[in-house]
């Protein structure tokens, strides 16, 4: 079962990036910002994850890395718990809303 879960939580976090990625390529009108961007948001938040355990000040800021809620919270071993589930859906309406809104303010004619 924790394997199940820790699938989703995963599929969740690919999802939040891809819609960020959405979101700043409707914003920006420039795929490869939005490429870059997302990208560079993904490897900071990884970063932060994984060096939060061994790096003191860096501690309290694990919550702000998705991949903490995706994986850093030993999800694998243990299973994924509802509010990693909340964060990361929460992430994903945002991101969805936040290009829903770009989108309509692109003016195609």
């Amino acid at each position: 079962m924790a394997v199940a879960t820790a699938s989703l939580v995963l599929l969740a976090l690919g999802i939040d990036f891809g819609l960020i990625a959405l979101a700043l390529g409707a914003a920006t009108r420039s795929r490869g910002a939005a490429i870059e961007i997302a990208t560079a948001l993904a490897a900071a938040s990884y970063l932060l994850c994984s060096l939060a355990p061994v790096v003191h000040w860096l501690r309290p800021l694990r919550f702000a890395s998705l991949f903490y809620w995706a994986d850093g919270n030993h999800q694998l071993s243990q299973g994924a718990t509802l509010s990693s589930f909340a964060v990361l859906v929460g992430v994903a309406i945002a991101a969805a809303l936040a290009a829903n809104e770009a989108f309509r303010r692109f003016d195609v004619r």
